[in-house]
């Protein structure tokens, strides 16, 4: 059951996907289901971080606009 969860992911889950092929002996279902929540978990609040500090930036800039402008 681990490989077809395994197959089943996009591309974007290759590294995961290399990590748990390579364990010896493989995760159980439950251990790798875990493991790829968890995975989903950090991408998610890597992009919440990401666009945090994106907005920041546009902020600054827009501001710095505004101050050099006015």
């Amino acid at each position: 059951m681990v490989i077809r969860l395994l197959a089943g992911l996009i591309e974007a889950y290759d590294g995961f996907v290399t990590v748990v092929q390579n364990m010896k002996p493989l995760p159980t279902f439950a251990q790798a289901r875990s493991m790829l929540l968890l995975d989903e978990t950090t991408k998610a609040e890597r992009a919440k971080l990401e666009l945090g500090s994106t907005s920041a930036l546009l902020m600054n800039s827009n501001t710095d606009n505004l101050n050099n402008n006015g």
